[in-house]
Parts: C-alpha cells; sequence; structure tokens
C-alpha cells in the first residue's frame, strides 16, 4: 500500500480497494441496500447491505484499515463489522451552502458535542470512494487551498484538527458513495 502525500499529513492510496471488488459493491449497493431512516440527514443518507461478497470484500477492508491504524499511539475507532456506505445527496435549500455537499468542518471539532467522545481525540479521519462518476464533489482543505477529488477505490486520510477543516464541493450526475471512518488517539495507561 503506498502512501501518496498530497501534503505532509494528507494522503491517499489508490485502489485500496481493487476494481473487482468495487464493481460487487456497486451492484450490491444498487441491489440490496437499505436506507438507515435514522440517518437520513441533510447531506447524506447511510445505507447498510450485506451480501456473502461484499461482506467478505469488508473484512477485507477492515483488516487492511487495522494494519494501517493499530499502533501505539492510534487505533481505528468503532468501524461498523457490516458493510455500510454514505450516500451524498444535494439537499441544501440554502444559497450561502448550496456550493457544498457537505460544508466544511474538523473531524475532530464535528465531534466534540456527543458525550460519548468527550474523552476521545479523533487524530484523523478517512474516505473510503466507492463511486467517481459525478461531476464536482472534491474534497476541499479551505486553510490548506487544496482541493483534491479521489478516483473510486481510493482511500483519502487527513488530520482531525481545525488546521485541517474540509468540505466537500456540491456535485452532479452519478451518485457520491463513500465509507468513512475515524482513527482515535489511544489512550495510555495511568
Amino acid at each position: 500500500m503506498n502512501k501518496v502525500y498530497i501534503d505532509e499529513n494528507i494522503f491517499y492510496i489508490e485502489d485500496f480497494i481493487d476494481k473487482k471488488s468495487i464493481s460487487i459493491l456497486k451492484k450490491d449497493i444498487e441491489e440490496q441496500s437499505i436506507i438507515n431512516k435514522n440517518h437520513q440527514g441533510l447531506y447524506h443518507d447511510i445505507l447498510s447491505f450485506s451480501t456473502k461478497e461484499s461482506q467478505s470484500i469488508w473484512n477485507k477492508m477492515t483488516s487492511r484499515l487495522e494494519h494501517l491504524f493499530d499502533n501505539e499511539s492510534e487505533y481505528l475507532y468503532d468501524f461498523p463489522p457490516r458493510p455500510y456506505v454514505i450516500k451524498y445527496v444535494n439537499r441544501s435549500t440554502s444559497p450561502e451552502l448550496s456550493h457544498w455537499a457537505m460544508v466544511p468542518h474538523s473531524d475532530n471539532g464535528a465531534y466534540e458535542s456527543n458525550p460519548d467522545e468527550a474523552d476521545r481525540n479523533v487524530l484523523k479521519g478517512i474516505v473510503i470512494y466507492i463511486t467517481d462518476d459525478y461531476e464536482g464533489g472534491e474534497i476541499v482543505y479551505v486553510n490548506k487551498d487544496i482541493e483534491f477529488k479521489p478516483k473510486s477505490g481510493y482511500l483519502v486520510c487527513h488530520p482531525g484538527s481545525e488546521e485541517y477543516i474540509h468540505g466537500v464541493k456540491s456535485f452532479s450526475g452519478g451518485d457520491r458513495i463513500v465509507v468513512t471512518g475515524f482513527v482515535h488517539e489511544r489512550k495510555k495507561p495511568n
């Protein structure tokens, strides 16, 4: 797994998920997915699905993620054991937000209000791209003057800090479908 750095702390891995696996996941998403009504949001819907093939791909992907991020200082936090994806939609009716599919935010700051997460520090955000057949939808790191449109199969990893506030530009055409995860700081025993 070769990391390609966009800056000193943002990297991507091409073909984190191979083309054949992407095809299987896309087919299963199209044919088997169920919208989780509790997670139908302003910017996205969460879809779950599970066939034996997609579960096998998911297990392989989870293992690769754990290999990348399980060490003395960090770990993959609460990654789901069953396949799910986030399907972005452009639902915003607010004119000032119309150019964003997801408004700029930091991954650490976005979760500070959740009491269950209060003692955890999000070190990194992870996005794995299932689709790329849409116009727009670039990830923008607003404090870094970086704009990037990952391809299907890419994993993108960035710090969770305020310095790496990021948003997703509005898009059109095909669906923008991703898998997300977070890397947390491993607490040292007292």
